[in-house]
């Protein structure tokens, strides 16, 4: 079984349940948080980084687990 080049495969990211296509397989990872940003609020405060991606099992796509920061309450 041969594996693409990382640089070539496809990225997913996961945000909670939710599975989340590349909006932008072009572009950046600071592109794609500033586009998901504008749909799920709580990820304007979040970072994602290369190293943080990990291979699928399947080795077809690049899986990145978006984590986003606790909700605070006062009281």
């Amino acid at each position: 079984m041969q594996f693409e080049s990382l640089e070539n495969l496809e990225r997913k990211f996961i945000l909670g349940s939710i599975e989340l296509a590349d909006p932008i397989p072009s572009g950046s990872l600071d592109e794609v948080v500033e586009l998901f940003s504008t749909q799920y609020p709580m990820v304007r405060f979040t970072r994602i980084y290369e190293s943080d991606g990990i291979l699928s099992s399947c080795g077809r796509y690049m899986e990145y687990t978006i984590q986003v920061p606790p909700v605070k309450t006062n009281g």
